[in-house]
């Protein structure tokens, strides 16, 4: 585990080969889970333990240490989700044992890395309700942590409300409208080598899509999030001192 922040973004089922689900429903299907769109959900047409076989293709493998899913009822419906390995797609080990999150948030979880041609992800749930978002890869650690004055995303509510009001404009009630989270993701001080070979491709990600983040494993490993970058041109990473960068963009996201 770590303290330092995670990012989950190189998304494997993106970049596979192909992905081939056990169970989808039409209107539901498998890709959805996996399109980086936060109103389409993969959603399996029967009850149970489903898979989404990951195959990246002859002579090509991946790293994977991670697994994040968004919009899923794991915790109330009691389901899991696994992931195994395989290096023929026959033979399958474990990699993450049937896990249930303690709520319905997003979950990020880490593991033991393996680097192989297959992999599997099994969600077991009845009903079967599915997953909104799922990601499988290998979790990216920002080389320094978040600074003084950074605002974790339990605790950067970014709630709308409104008041009803009667006929004669008394206040009746006030209803949620919007529930999220926004905050600034901020790096400091990483090294030139680190941001050309980590920071520049997360970037060229973040200004298309969104990405999950877990901002300290070791501490609070429930307190995950997926986010986007909220502005409409990212400002230009500078050097701080040298040989070292900084910056950062804001960002909206939900938990």
């Amino acid at each position: 585990m770590s303290n330092l922040p995670l990012v989950l973004y190189d998304n494997i089922l993106r970049s596979a080969e192909s992905v081939t689900a056990s169970s989808e429903q039409a209107s539901n299907p498998a890709v959805s889970a996996y399109d980086w769109l936060l109103h389409t959900s993969w959603i399996p047409d029967a009850d149970g333990a489903s898979t989404l076989t990951v195959d990246m293709g002859v002579g090509q493998t991946a790293v994977v240490n991670a697994i994040a899913i968004y919009r899923h009822t794991l915790a109330t419906t009691g389901g899991t989700i696994a992931v195994e390995w395989s290096s023929d797609g026959v033979v399958w080990n474990d990699l993450l044992l049937p896990f249930t999150p303690s709520s319905n948030t997003v979950a990020f979880v880490t593991f033991a890395g393996k680097t192989e041609r297959y992999f599997r992800i099994t969600l077991t749930e009845t009903p079967a309700a599915g997953l909104g978002l799922v990601a499988l890869g290998e979790a990216m650690e920002i080389q320094n942590g978040f600074r003084t004055g950074y605002s974790a995303p339990l605790f950067s509510r970014n709630v709308v409300s409104r008041s009803s009001r009667s006929d004669s404009g008394l206040p009746i009630g006030r209803s949620v409208v919007d529930k999220g989270i926004t905050g600034v993701f901020r790096i400091h001080d990483v090294t030139e080598e680190w941001a050309r070979e980590k920071l520049l491709p997360f970037i060229e990600h973040v200004e298309r899509y969104h990405f999950f983040l877990l901002w300290n494993e070791d501490m609070y490993p429930d307190e995950a999030a997926i986010i986007e970058s909220s502005e409409s041109r990212i400002a230009p990473f500078t050097y701080s001192k040298h040989g070292f960068i900084s910056g950062g963009f804001k960002y909206a996201g939900w938990q």
